[in-house]
This record gives C-alpha cells, structure tokens and sequence, in this order.
C-alpha cells in the first residue's frame, strides 16, 4: 500500500512537470507562460489541500511521524548473534 501510494505521487508529480514543459514550450508569449506556469503551481498544491482536510484516513494515520516512530524502532548492536538484552538504544 505505501509503495502504490508513493509510486502515484511520483507518477502525478513528473506527469505534471512533462505538462508544464509542453505548456511553457508550445506558449507564444512570455506573459502566456508565466500564467500557465501559476496556473499549474496552484493545481499541483490541491492535493496538500485534500492531506490536510482528510482527519480519519487510515492512510494519512500511516505516513504521519508520530505514528511512524512507534511502528518503525532502530536497534543499534556491534552483534550479529546478540540477545534482546543485549540491544542498545543509543544511536551513531
């Protein structure tokens, strides 16, 4: 589910940045540009827009970095073959 999640936002993101070139290129005049560059900027910001309005998306509970910390612990050992005693919490 995560690696889908974050293969769509990186299709999304580089589809919209190929869009962006073929608008910019195919554009007659500088102020045409500019425009359709702002158009596009504001477009690409919808989906923050759509993170931050969601609250009980089990989903956004996933990639949030609190919940993140306590699903994903570090172990820290100089041990192949040590004990769970033998960890150690410190880390570099």
């Amino acid at each position: 589910m995560a690696f889908v999640t974050a293969y769509m936002h990186f299709l999304a993101v580089v589809l919209t940045e190929f869009t962006n070139v073929a608008i910019i290129i195919s554009s007659p005049d500088p102020i045409t540009i500019v425009l359709n560059f702002i158009a596009i900027a504001i477009i690409t910001e919808f989906d923050d827009y759509v993170y931050k309005s969601v609250r009980n998306e089990p989903c956004k509970k996933l990639i949030e970095k609190k919940s993140f910390e306590e699903v994903i612990v570090v172990h820290h050992t100089t041990s192949i073959n040590c004990g769970d005693q033998e960890l150690s919490y410190v880390k570099d």
